[in-house]
């Protein structure tokens, strides 16, 4: 595991990595090609580091964990098996509490995750690239049902109107992370777009991270304060 800068976790542990979604905007696939290319033989291929199943082992002390963050873990390319022994490494170092983060959310349901997992969906909001919401709700309801992980968003990057956000949209939702698109081609999300999440979130007493990467120059004070009344 290596600590991480990444500002809402403690560690990042990579015993998956890679992806096929082919997001513009990736920032783990620029590493995998670029600075960690001496590590990433195979660039940005699926690829399973059995070896690494037990670094969380080595922390005694309960810290946050990223899970694949230089991947999806749950992308169809994924074997069962691979996800599985994952799990199973989540199980028994439960001193820690695990964040996973992916845009094929519909695999949760196929697993069985402990209490200590935190089960995430990226949303970036684009035509592109983002998951139709009616499929988030039903899923983030059916992980409720049948298990005590808790679910969050991952509004990172922001790229586009989230008005979709219905009066049940975010009622099986413990946490949101809102943020904006960086590196080579960094672009900030419309602040009408942030508010309309602070607001739904407000209304539902939902717990926000905001990354430091958005630029909060870009709102008048008094108008995010009008708009969270």
């Amino acid at each position: 595991m290596n600590s991480s800068n990444i500002d809402w976790t403690d560690y990042s542990w990579n015993p998956v990595t890679g992806c096929n979604h082919g997001c513009s905007y990736c920032y783990a696939r620029n590493l995998a090609e670029t600075r960690l290319s001496h590590i990433y033989k195979d660039g940005f291929k699926p690829t399973f580091w059995e070896d690494r199943l037990e670094d969380p082992g080595s922390i005694q002390r309960s810290r946050r964990v990223f899970v694949s963050s230089m991947g999806d873990l749950f992308g169809d390319w994924v074997p069962d098996i691979w996800i599985s022994k994952i799990i199973e490494a989540v199980k028994e170092y439960s001193q820690h509490t695990f964040y996973f983060l992916t845009k094929n959310p519909e695999r949760y349901l196929q697993f069985d995750f402990p209490s200590n997992a935190f089960l995430g969906i990226t949303v970036d909001c684009s035509d592109d690239t983002s998951i139709d919401y009616n499929k988030i709700v039903n899923i983030t309801a059916e992980i409720k049902k049948s298990s005590d992980s808790k679910t969050f968003l991952s509004f990172e990057p922001l790229l586009g109107s989230p008005d979709y956000l219905k009066p049940c949209g975010l009622d099986y939702i413990d946490w949101i992370i809102i943020g904006a698109q960086t590196g080579r081609n960094e672009k900030q999300p419309e602040m009408e777009w942030v508010l309309t999440i602070l607001v739904e979130a407000h209304n539902r007493k939902i717990p926000i991270f905001i990354k430091d990467n958005l630029d909060w120059n870009l709102i008048k004070p008094q108008q995010h304060l009008e708009m969270v009344k």
